[in-house]
């Protein structure tokens, strides 16, 4: 009935089409489908039929499928285990951080964006503070991993405790640029869905062995690139383990 209702708007003169259109078979299993539809037409202009272009996109559908479950499951893990992310620019001062880290320290994140590390400072337990910023300041000093565990005054005036890591990205000179992008921060999305868009999950996972997802060093390079375009320019290449940007030599 479905697809007597798509032929009539197509003669009528309609062209329709669908990216991912799921039909079952009658062995139970669904084969997806990209499609167009369009009318043709008689020397005349009359409508006489309608031609349908179809494209077999089971394998990237169920790549897909599968990526929207991992997103899930790792949302609910972070959700689950109360973890955020954030992001502190070396250079501008400014922090970013996801809702997620936002909402366990009782701040916005428009605060952090604001205050930087002054802000964060000023939130840390006073019996805290001076042990986290020499470890902070180790980290930027001989590079590597910053660790702290510290109790934060939320905005309501209560404390958290938070375990902290994170790590230092060095530019050619040597000073430091950013903290790195943790395996578990999902601000790529955006750039992992757009190469999907572009090359096709199957190409991908043909060329890498992986499926296309914002946990991977590719789409934080990406992101790096188009929000912090300074910072890529200064970095000179990226370690795939730890997505650290890594300095020119």
């Amino acid at each position: 009935e479905r697809w007597r209702e798509l032929n009539r708007r197509v003669i009528a003169g309609e062209t329709l089409r669908d990216e991912a259109d799921p039909f079952v078979r009658a062995d139970g299993t669904t084969l997806w489908l990209r499609w167009e539809a369009r009318p043709w037409a008689e020397a005349d202009g009359v409508i006489g039929g309608l031609v349908l272009f179809t494209e077999d996109i089971t394998a990237r559908r169920q790549t897909e499928l599968a990526l929207e479950v991992s997103r899930s499951r790792l949302k609910l893990a972070l959700q689950s285990g109360h973890v955020g992310t954030w992001n502190w620019d070396l250079v501008t001062g400014a922090i970013e951080c996801d809702e997620a880290m936002a909402g366990l320290v009782g701040r916005s994140s428009l605060d952090f964006a604001r205050g930087g590390a002054e802000f964060f400072d000023a939130c840390l337990h006073p019996d805290d503070r001076a042990a986290v910023q020499e470890a902070r300041a180790r980290a930027m000093r001989e590079g590597g991993e910053f660790a702290a565990t510290y109790r934060f005054v939320r905005g309501d005036g209560s404390l958290v405790w938070i375990s902290d890591r994170a790590r230092v990205e060095r530019a050619p000179a040597g000073e430091p640029l950013r903290p790195c992008i943790i395996w578990a921060d999902q601000r790529a999305t955006a750039q992992s869905d757009a190469v999907c868009a572009a090359y096709g999950e199957d190409a991908i996972y043909r060329l890498t062995g992986l499926r296309a997802s914002p946990s991977y060093t590719a789409a934080k390079l990406l992101w790096i690139k188009e929000h912090q375009p300074e910072l890529f320019r200064r970095a000179g290449r990226a370690d795939p383990h730890a997505t650290v940007l890594r300095a020119r030599r």
